[in-house]
């Protein structure tokens, strides 16, 4: 399965020893049943997106991580 979306409410729980996102709302572009998912043998579904939203994503992101003194 390949799944496009935009987290639009997320929460963050520092807890931990690695930080945890919740996405609870997003914008869904688009579900595809694929039948070779992108990591080879791996059960992850593939998220993808364009280049110029995955690069706003990654900001958005390294921002919350770095509010949280993680970066």
């Amino acid at each position: 399965m390949s799944v496009s979306f935009t987290p639009v409410v997320e929460e963050w729980d520092d807890g931990g020893d690695i930080p945890k996102r919740l996405i609870t709302e997003a914008k869904l572009f688009e579900i595809s049943l694929v039948l070779w998912g992108a990591y080879g043998k791996d059960t992850s579904a593939q998220i993808s997106r364009a280049s110029s939203n995955n690069q706003a994503a990654r900001r958005r992101v390294e921002a919350k991580m770095r509010a949280r003194g993680i970066l």
